[in-house]
């Protein structure tokens, strides 16, 4: 027979080890009707969605899932009916669900890529600065994944000022292999080129505006929020002469380093048109498991210009993979219209 002692004992390990449990248990039908409340709040696109009906039907369809793993579908979904080709769900940190229904795609590009280069962009992670010449500068600026942005920015800067110092008075921005990742650290590396003054800022469907883009003291703001603090820079070269290249697989944070040196003054853009994933995209946690990233807003250039599409070069140069700078056809006419002071 039980002593009362034993059972209160019993009772206080239920509810310390297996009561926790219990509450944490998956519950589909809640899950998804918080993914859809922040989507309907949040999206760039939320005024296009009947958002009752999707709502009926994911949780009729995914309502009773007891994991992530059947959950997958419905959250695809989510983004199909968003027609939001940059969102995406993570969980852990790992990318999960995608948009999948390509056949409704708001892109109107249908330009092939290759497998090979796109793999080569996404795992690149090597940045290169170098003279061209002696005062040419090359950057080459690729994608910057999860790292410490003020370490990244710092050395980026570095480097930058490193050229500046050997006689570097004209600039080639090289950011075909760009793959996207955190802004913050791209662009507060470049700020000495973009200048003090408005860069850009964000924009709706009707063309409302937020969130400017701005560089002031030589800092990088996003609306008030400053990332990354840096030591004002001594180079100032808001007006030399700068030559960016572009090509279909300059993407996301690559494409908003792009925008904002549009309408910027001696400076001419050579390639490709970018990938057109020209949307500002959020990171909300829905969960301790789950974080939703989709588009919220429209890249918008310092002359108001919104880009619904792509970053579209002034001379079209087809990308191909040189690894000799020196052959490197974009790089080649880069150099040309610098000696021939932009014109073209």
């Amino acid at each position: 027979m039980f002593t009362k002692k034993f059972l209160a004992t019993l009772v206080v390990i239920f509810c310390t080890y297996y009561l926790p449990v219990l509450s944490q248990k998956f519950d589909g039908e809640v899950l998804l009707s918080e993914v859809i409340k922040s989507a309907k709040e949040r999206s760039l696109y939320a005024s296009e969605v009947n958002w009752d009906s999707l709502q009926t039907s994911l949780i009729k369809q995914y309502g009773s899932s007891t994991n992530m793993e059947q959950l997958k579908p419905a959250l695809s979904e989510i983004l199909n009916a968003l027609r939001d080709h940059h969102g995406s769900f993570f969980q852990n940190n790992q990318r999960i669900a995608v948009f999948t229904n390509n056949e409704n795609t708001r892109k109107t590009d249908r330009r092939s890529y290759d497998s090979e280069i796109w793999q080569q962009v996404n795992y690149d992670s090597s940045h290169e600065f170098k003279m061209l010449d002696d005062t040419t500068g090359y950057i080459k600026l690729v994608g910057i994944g999860p790292v410490d942005i003020i370490a990244e920015a710092k050395k980026l800067r570095e480097k930058f000022e490193k050229l500046a110092v050997q006689g570097a008075t004209q600039w080639v921005l090289d950011l075909r292999y760009n793959g996207g990742g955190n802004m913050y650290p791209m662009l507060q590396s470049l700020t000495p080129l973009l200048g003090d003054g408005p860069i850009g800022c964000d924009s709706n469907l009707k063309g409302e505006k937020s969130f400017e883009r701005e560089v002031k003291d030589g800092d990088f703001y996003y609306g008030e929020y400053l990332a990354i603090d840096l030591p004002e820079s001594k180079t100032k070269q808001s007006n030399a002469k700068v030559v960016v290249l572009l090509s279909r697989y300059t993407v996301s944070s690559g494409e908003i380093v792009a925008t904002s040196f549009k309408g910027r003054a001696n400076t001419c853009f050579v390639g490709e048109a970018t990938g057109g994933y020209t949307t500002v995209t959020n990171f909300e946690p829905i969960n301790e498991d789950l974080t939703m990233s989709i588009s919220v807003a429209y890249y918008t250039d310092r002359n108001g210009k919104i880009y619904t599409e792509n970053v579209t070069p002034d001379i079209e140069v087809p990308f191909k993979i040189e690894k000799e700078v020196s052959k490197d056809e974009g790089v080649q006419k880069a150099m040309e219209l610098l000696k021939n002071n932009l014109k073209y």
